[in-house]
């Protein structure tokens, strides 16, 4: 859930009063020169909930994981989703997420940052591509960009 958010990855809201959700999202991370750091397959639980009849909050945790270079971590974030329409709405996130290729989390890279896309809502079901900046610390790439990022969603 670099994602997603999102990404992220980016898991978004569905607009409706409250719900629980699941999503899956797939990102790919370049550094500041271009170089691609991977791509990444993040899953992750959100909970959302409208503000008002336009604006939805979705936080969520999830972790992300690139099988070609092994390295993964947990993530979390919010997502805010303005409705410009019953099946359209423009999104805003925040994410926090670390990356390292074992269980010792605490030498691992972090990164945090924002990113902005939209989501097309259909049923219970959204999608919702995206692109994201992260600045890094503790080891690893000091700038991440994400230039695209899918993530499909389902609240219950």
């Amino acid at each position: 859930m670099k994602t997603l958010l999102v990404a992220l990855a980016l898991f978004t809201a569905h607009p409706v009063n409250a719900q629980v959700g699941v999503g899956v999202g797939y990102t790919r991370y370049l550094d500041n020169t271009g170089f691609n750091l991977g791509d990444y397959a993040s899953p992750m639980v959100a909970y959302n909930f409208s503000l008002n009849d336009t604006v939805t909050v979705t936080p969520a945790v999830g972790f992300e994981y690139a099988p070609k270079t092994k390295f993964w971590g947990p993530m979390v974030g919010a997502n805010v989703d303005f409705k410009l329409h019953p099946h359209f709405g423009l999104d805003a996130a925040a994410w926090y997420w670390t990356d390292g290729t074992n269980a010792d989390l605490p030498k691992a890279a972090m990164y945090v940052g924002p990113g902005a896309g939209f989501s097309i809502f259909v049923g219970n079901w959204n999608i919702s591509p995206s692109v994201a900046y992260y600045r890094g610390w503790n080891g690893g790439v000091k700038t991440v960009f994400v230039p695209w990022s899918i993530a499909l969603g389902y609240m219950f």
